[in-house]
């Protein structure tokens, strides 16, 4: 992790913007995002979260770098 300059931490959206985001392991993929979202905070490193589609990902990285 020392080596990373910038962590993106993508939540699950609601809604959900993932194809497929309603699948059979949806309670499983709820769970690691929470325990995800708890963890990444504990690194010693630039994270941001981003949310939406990934049009507004994408921007919402390159207006963070800028």
């Amino acid at each position: 992790m020392e080596q990373i300059d910038l962590l993106i931490f993508v939540p699950i959206d609601n809604p959900d913007f993932y194809p497929g985001g309603e699948t059979e392991l949806t309670e499983l993929r709820l769970s690691v995002n929470d325990v995800l979202h708890d963890w990444v905070w504990d690194f010693n490193t630039k994270i941001i979260a981003v949310k939406g589609d990934a049009r507004s990902r994408r921007e919402q990285v390159l207006a963070h770098n800028s």
